[in-house]
């Protein structure tokens, strides 16, 4: 482990991201046969690591981000955020992904911002991308966005 952040090797991540990207591609394609033999993987393997690793936050965000429902999808993102924070690791990235999906519920747009404000302290080291989806969640929570 090079990074206390991920709990698994950098061959593990690759693994992970591989099947990521080929399970959005098949999404992408509309290939609704390829998509669910990816996510039957995805979590397959996502369950591999954790039975080796315990249940990390970050591989408990990545089960997060690919749960089937809105209810599952929020609770498991909850418990990595709990975690996240008695093991004193980011919380930006699970917040983001939470902020995306609750807009559309209803009061989402306070809930989103509620979020974003619980990681203010780490926006100084996002990276591009969460200074992005940052910006793209202020604006469609009707926010004046700011630099930053």
């Amino acid at each position: 482990m090079a990074d206390s952040q991920f709990p698994y090797t950098a061959d593990e991540g690759n693994r992970i991201v591989e099947i990521a990207r080929h399970l959005v591609n098949a999404g992408l394609a509309h290939d609704e046969l390829r998509r669910a033999k990816q996510l039957a993987e995805l979590r397959q393997y996502l369950d591999e690591l954790i039975g080796k690793y315990g249940e990390h936050p970050i591989l408990i965000e990545t089960q997060a981000d690919y749960a089937d429902t809105f209810e599952e999808s929020m609770a498991l993102y909850e418990k990595a955020k709990t975690d996240s924070k008695s093991m004193g690791l980011p919380l930006l990235s699970i917040c983001l992904s939470m902020a995306l999906l609750v807009l559309n519920e209803r009061d989402g747009k306070s809930r989103a911002l509620e979020l974003l404000q619980e990681c203010q302290d780490e926006v100084c080291n996002a990276n591009e991308y969460e200074l992005w989806k940052i910006e793209e969640i202020k604006a469609a929570c009707g926010e004046i966005a700011n630099s930053q």
